[in-house]
């Protein structure tokens, strides 16, 4: 088994173009910053939490209705911004996935505007718990 990584991500994504701008774009920023950071040492560096081994990423339509299952505390109308309702769903389930032992250090929940201004819905939702993770919107 691989020593823990310095850091677990986390990813929300709608599709596999998500998941690959997102650790694309993060490795980057890794890279520049971490000398030492390339292939080889990446996963000793950051590694992807997931909900089930298979998974690259946490499906973000998926959010609400598993966190519904799990009887997770989604409250709130959320009226013309069911994205508020749909991203506080996901940080609940990496929360829950924290409580179960799963160290998340960061969270990053990509979605698409589809030429929508879904940005402060997306911060109305960070601002509704408290988060044991950083949490960055792409």
């Amino acid at each position: 088994m691989p020593p823990e990584p310095t850091r677990w991500f986390a990813l929300a994504a709608e599709d596999t173009g998500h998941h690959a701008a997102v650790t694309r774009l993060t490795d980057r920023v890794l890279e520049a910053r971490i000398g030492w950071f390339t292939p080889e040492t990446r996963d000793e560096i950051r590694r992807w939490r997931a909900p089930a081994p298979m998974d690259r990423y946490w499906e973000l339509k998926r959010a609400f209705v598993d966190a519904r299952r799990l009887g997770l505390p989604i409250r709130g109308n959320f009226g013309e911004q069911p994205e508020v309702g749909m991203i506080r769903a996901q940080l609940l389930l990496w929360k829950r996935a924290q409580l179960h032992g799963e160290r998340i250090d960061v969270g990053f929940i990509a979605r698409d505007t589809d030429g929508k201004g879904r940005l402060a819905g997306a911060r109305q939702a960070v601002r509704s718990g408290d988060w044991a993770f950083r949490i960055v919107l792409a």
